[in-house]
C-alpha cells in the first residue's frame, strides 16, 4: 500500500513538472528550414522564422511578441508583433486593427506555430499601416520552432522585446 502511494505521488509530481515544462512560452523561437525541407515542400513559402514572447509589462495577463519572417525568393525580412492572451491550449496573438495572427502551442523545448493568416511589413513600414497579409497556404500553416538563447532574438524590431 504504502508503495502505491508513493508511486502515485511520484507520478502526480511527474505529470505537474511536464505541464509546467509545456506551459513556458516565454523566450525565443527560431526555424530556419535548409533546402532538402524546402524540396519537399515545394509550396512552403516561409523559408525562416523567429518568435519571440515575453510578459507584457503594462498588464501581467498579455503577452508581447515580435515576429520576423523570410520568404522565399524575396531578400528582405517581413515583421510584425502585438499582444496575446492565453487560451485553453497556448496563446491567441493578434495584430491590432484585423491584421490577423498566429496561435503558439507551447511544449517543453519548442513552440507550435499555427498561422491561418497575419499582416506584417518590412522593416521600412509599419505593419497596421502598409502591410501585406501572409496566409497559411498549403505548407505554411503548422511550423515547429526550436527554443533558442534570448540573445538570438535581439535584433526582433521591437525595442521593449529587445531591452529584455
Amino acid at each position: 500500500m504504502k508503495k502505491l502511494l508513493l508511486t502515485g505521488i511520484a507520478a502526480l509530481f511527474l505529470a505537474t513538472g511536464a505541464v509546467h515544462a509545456e506551459t513556458n512560452v516565454l523566450g525565443c523561437f527560431v526555424r530556419v528550414y535548409d533546402k532538402a525541407h524546402l524540396a519537399k515542400h515545394p509550396d512552403q513559402i516561409v523559408t525562416a522564422v523567429k518568435l519571440h514572447i515575453k510578459k507584457w509589462d503594462d498588464d501581467e495577463s498579455y503577452f508581447e511578441y515580435a515576429l520576423k519572417v523570410k520568404i522565399r525568393g524575396r531578400n528582405e525580412t517581413l515583421h510584425t508583433g502585438g499582444l496575446c492572451r492565453e487560451g485553453t491550449s497556448g496563446l491567441r496573438c493578434w495584430v491590432e486593427c484585423n491584421g490577423g495572427g498566429i496561435n503558439v502551442t507551447p511544449h517543453s523545448n519548442h513552440v507550435i506555430m499555427y498561422l491561418e493568416r497575419i499582416r506584417m511589413a518590412t522593416c521600412d513600414k509599419d505593419p497596421i499601416d502598409g502591410g501585406e497579409e501572409l496566409s497559411g497556404g498549403k505548407d505554411d500553416r503548422v511550423f515547429r520552432l526550436n527554443r533558442v538563447n534570448k540573445h538570438e532574438c535581439v535584433e526582433t524590431g521591437h525595442e521593449k522585446l529587445a531591452a529584455d
